[in-house]
């Protein structure tokens, strides 16, 4: 299951536990589940183009027909399937729901060019 914030006001939150409000200049790593919602903070100090959320499909992918190859641990491919890009989430949990599956290979289907390796948390 995919887990996507939509609280706001989370930048001043975090800031205050980090004891750090000017954020200008510095890479930030997101773990996760917020997907920009900290950026929309009024006092937000974090360059956009310095934020990056893991844990969550990228807008790049969600605009695209996707072919999704799930493999076990030795690389043997277990299932494949093509998906609209909007509804990743729900093949990507699929796919998980075998406990053989390690990881996924995410291709643009299309052209077939290599988009992601998603691991199992």
């Amino acid at each position: 299951m995919v887990f996507l914030s939509t609280k706001t006001g989370q930048f001043t939150y975090f800031a205050q536990q980090l004891g750090a409000s000017n954020w200008r200049g510095k890479n930030v790593l997101d773990f996760g589940g917020n997907v920009g919602n900290i950026l929309r903070d009024a006092n937000s100090t974090i360059d956009h183009e310095r934020y990056w959320c893991i844990d969550v499909v990228p807008e790049s992918m969600r605009n695209r027909l996707l072919s999704l190859r799930a493999f076990d641990a030795t690389g043997m491919m277990l299932d494949a399937d093509v998906v609209e890009g909007d509804g990743v989430e729900a093949l990507i949990d699929r796919m998980f729901e075998d406990t053989n599956v390690a990881y996924i290979h995410a291709h643009n289907a299309r052209r077939g060019c290599y988009a992601a390796r998603i691991d199992r948390a």
